[in-house]
């Protein structure tokens, strides 16, 4: 699969969820940049056509404990990766834990310019805990969650930046 072919494919699939009504979107577990990238293009492309501005969320991968993403990129190497697409949140998802995912995270918040999501939703946290997994109260089938109840809401709900730095040289 090459570049262009994956562009075509995140199209189709932008569209679509556009075309659905979605309210953001989400570009998720990146362990490959230049997928991301080309997401992130199909993105633009898209928004540009409809002339439309949906607010994008970003989650990578961190695959082992040197800090890297799968293709060997540093959480700095990732951030200048994809900054150009002005997240409203950026983050990883919980690959190694969240006492290992800690300083990565840190990092991220360090660099970014935007506000870090927490490296791990709770089911994650509940999975790496010794404490046996307790059933949820909450049966299939009656409803909706609560307002905030996803891992990335208090992330996502926080103003954005008023001003952007320049880029770095």
């Amino acid at each position: 699969m090459n570049f262009q072919q994956l562009v075509i494919a995140y199209t189709e699939q932008v569209e679509a969820l556009i075309e659905g009504g979605v309210d953001v979107l989400l570009v998720e577990t990146i362990f490959d940049t230049l997928n991301a990238k080309a997401a992130l293009f199909a993105i633009q492309q898209v928004q540009d056509t409809l002339q439309v501005r949906l607010p994008l969320m970003i989650s990578g991968t961190i695959t082992d404990l040197s800090g890297r993403t799968l293709t060997g990129q540093t959480v700095e190497a990732f951030w200048n990766s994809v900054r150009h697409a002005e997240p409203i949140t950026i983050g990883f998802n919980c690959a190694l834990g969240p006492k290992e995912m800690r300083a990565y995270v840190q990092e991220l918040h360090r660099i970014a310019d935007t506000r870090p999501t927490p490296a791990c939703p709770t089911r994650c946290r509940r999975r790496d805990s010794r404490r046996p997994r307790r059933p949820s109260r909450r049966r299939s089938g009656r409803g909706p969650r609560r307002a905030g109840s996803t891992w990335w809401a208090a992330a996502a709900a926080r103003p954005r930046p008023t001003s952007r730095p320049s880029p770095r040289p």
